[in-house]
């Protein structure tokens, strides 16, 4: 699945379930998790707002809960350093007068 949006500096991104999973983000691979055959179902959390200060990447792991949660969420092994652009967009609407 590939999936867009535009970084304005909060968004959250949550994954979880299957036999494995991969996030890139601006081609750089935020995660890469294969399922242990016995294993439960884990799920990660990335919040972007870090990156709008600047700072690391660090997503968080947990598990999917029987309603479909993610939850007991702990600091991944993995954080990245990435470079996204908050844009602003103002758009200016004028009648002209004749």
């Amino acid at each position: 699945m590939r999936a867009g949006l535009k970084f304005s500096g909060g968004e959250k991104i949550t994954i979880g379930g299957g036999e494995a999973l991969w996030l890139y983000i601006n081609r750089v691979k935020v995660v890469d998790w294969v399922r242990s055959k016995w294993g439960p179902y884990t799920c990660f959390l990335i919040d972007l707002a870090d990156l709008a200060d600047g700072g690391p990447l660090q997503p968080q792991q947990g598990t999917i809960s029987a309603t479909g949660d993610c939850e007991n969420l702990a600091p991944s092994d993995v954080s990245a350093t990435l470079e996204l652009e908050v844009i602003l967009l103002l758009i200016s609407l004028y009648k002209k007068n004749p």
